[in-house]
């Protein structure tokens, strides 16, 4: 998992320094497994509802942890400042808690789930 704003950084950086291959494997290199994103996102939003479980993407299973390898980018750049994960996560989700439920809905539809205006938001 990334922070966008260090993904901007790390990228414009590995830009600015010259490079354009290869393309590296941008994150921060700390292991997460979804479940844990999805507690963070719950206890912050005091949610006691539970956590909903849906299929994996294809190859993955409920045991699957997604974490880049951050060195080859230290190795070129030097020491990244990461966002600590909490700051990261909590940022994000003021983000998204400030979008109207129109804008919500059409994210997910985007990507395939439909469910009536603003259910999950009101």
């Amino acid at each position: 998992m990334i922070f966008s704003i260090d993904a901007a950084r790390i990228t414009v950086d590995y830009l600015r320094k010259g490079y354009v291959d290869p393309a590296l494997d941008c994150g921060s290199g700390k292991a997460l497994t979804v479940n844990t994103v999805a507690e963070f996102v719950n206890d912050y939003f005091r949610n006691a509802s539970g956590i909903q479980r849906i299929p994996m993407r294809k190859g993955e299973s409920g045991h699957s942890i997604v974490r880049a390898d951050a060195g080859p980018f230290e190795q070129l750049l030097g020491p990244i400042r990461w966002t600590p994960y909490e700051r990261a996560m909590e940022d994000t989700l003021k983000y998204y808690a400030s979008l109207d439920e129109h804008t919500i809905d059409a994210a997910l539809a985007f990507h395939g789930i439909h469910q009536p205006l603003g259910v999950a938001w009101s």
